[in-house]
Order: C-alpha cells, then sequence, then structure tokens
C-alpha cells in the first residue's frame, strides 16, 4: 500500500476541552487506530498570506498513513493545546456528522508532550506580539 493522507472535515472544540477532529473513515485507519502501536506527532507553523495569521501544521502518522491539521490562529484552541495538549481523533462519517449520530464513532485520544504545549504556547505568546505592533 502507497502512503495515505486523511484530512479532517471539521474541527471542534469539546465542552472538556479537547481539540476533536473529524476524519471521514475507511478500513485502513479504523485498523491503524483499533492498533496498539503508537503514533507519531509533529508540529509546525506557516503563516497564511490570505488571512494574514499563523496556522498551526499538525500531522499525526503512523506506518504508511498520516493525518494533516491545520489549525488558524485563534486564542482559544491554541490556549487549549497549549494548556492540555489533547487532540481526539473521530472517525466519523459526515453522513453521521451532519445527522449528529456518533454512536459508531471510532475514537483515539492524543496527549501531547511539554514539547508540543510550549511549542504551541510560544508561538501563540510571539503572534500576540507581532499583531500588537501591527
Amino acid at each position: 500500500m502507497e502512503n495515505k493522507t486523511y484530512y479532517p472535515y471539521d474541527i471542534k472544540i469539546a465542552e472538556e476541552g479537547e481539540i476533536v477532529v473529524f476524519i471521514e473513515p475507511d478500513s485502513y485507519i479504523k485498523e491503524l487506530i483499533s492498533s496498539d502501536d503508537c503514533w507519531e506527532i509533529d508540529i509546525d507553523i506557516s503563516f497564511d498570506e490570505e488571512e494574514g495569521e499563523p496556522d498551526l501544521l499538525i500531522t499525526i502518522f503512523k506506518e504508511k498513513a498520516k493525518i494533516d491539521i491545520i489549525i488558524p490562529y485563534d486564542s482559544e484552541s491554541w490556549d487549549l493545546l497549549s494548556e492540555k495538549g489533547i487532540i481526539v481523533l473521530a472517525l466519523v462519517s459526515e453522513f453521521d456528522y451532519d445527522h449528529s449520530n456518533f454512536e459508531s464513532a471510532i475514537t483515539l485520544t492524543i496527549e501531547t508532550d511539554d514539547f508540543f504545549k510550549g511549542f504551541v504556547e510560544g508561538a501563540s505568546k510571539m503572534w500576540e506580539e507581532v499583531s500588537e505592533k501591527e
């Protein structure tokens, strides 16, 4: 199998403060999420020229699959990531999502480390400083 990239169709903030990433499921991603093997996570930052604000680029990968997540700057989601550092991958079809049917959802909670949290906090502070001077 060749490498496969998944993109979320929606990202929400749960009541408990987790970032929930909704992904259209297929058999391969279901299998990966169900296995006990570790996922790896990478984080970077880019600047969105159109919006004039930074984006967090989060890549979660395992074997030949990766999930690319882009989170535009907004202080709430970035603050939650720097404080709690929890990302929930939710495999839910768009049809079920549109009809609020989450009974068959498969989820995986990823708790990030202090490096990840510090990176997000530093990026947020940097953007606040830069945007104040403009």
